[in-house]
């Protein structure tokens, strides 16, 4: 549901100069975040603060999904954490 990347919302944030936050439950490589980077590089919009949550390209270990989303810095508090620091970031350049 995620394609075709709607590039008018796009623009309009990277024009707002706001910053994104994109997560996904799969390999980050390849992945919906590097769309938006990719996008972002294509148009110019060199210095938009853009991070991404994802599976890292490693191996990862067997165990429950709350495990797994720990392992990797994906729980609801890391989430919350990454938020805040992307806002904080947004204020002290405003």
């Amino acid at each position: 549901f995620i394609k075709p990347i709607d590039v008018k919302m796009l623009h309009e944030l990277f024009a707002a100069n706001m910053p994104i936050l994109t997560i996904e439950e799969a390999v980050l490589q390849g992945g919906f975040g590097s769309a938006i980077l990719e996008y972002a590089h294509e148009h110019g919009f060199h210095h938009s603060e853009i991070d991404r949550m994802g599976i890292p390209d490693t191996f990862i270990e067997h165990g429950s999904v709350n495990e797994l989303l720990e392992e990797i810095g994906m729980t609801v508090d890391d989430v919350v954490e990454r938020m805040g620091k992307l806002a904080r970031k947004k204020q002290k350049r405003a």
